[in-house]
């Protein structure tokens, strides 16, 4: 089970949200918006990291925690969520690359 971020690469190599999907922790949070520059998960920075490295280290059994180390503009901050399965089932495992140099992926269940 996952976190419900849509994820993508910025033209910086950063990992930014690209959305927070309903029905998931991410978006029922609340703390989670579009521009959101992922740093670390559970610890790790994830610099240099695949889109899909980080997809591995986001999914895990439902009710765990999974922390995020970001950034809002200038401004760092951490949240931890719990994995749980989503409330909106339409939108599990959707996932998508964009063209160009961005590539997007949602980090669902």
């Amino acid at each position: 089970v996952g976190l419900g971020l849509a994820l993508e690469r910025s033209q910086d190599g950063s990992t930014v949200v690209h959305e927070a999907v309903p029905g998931f922790a991410a978006h029922a949070s609340k703390q989670v918006i579009e521009g959101d520059v992922i740093v670390k998960v559970d610890g790790d920075s994830v610099a240099g990291w695949s889109l899909e490295e980080i997809k591995r280290v986001t999914i895990g059994e439902e009710g765990t925690p999974c922390t995020l180390s970001m950034r809002r503009g200038a401004q760092p901050f951490e949240i931890t969520l719990l994995r749980v399965s989503p409330s909106a089932p339409e939108q599990h495992g959707r996932s998508w690359e964009g063209g160009g140099t961005s590539q997007q992926h949602l980090f669902g269940g």
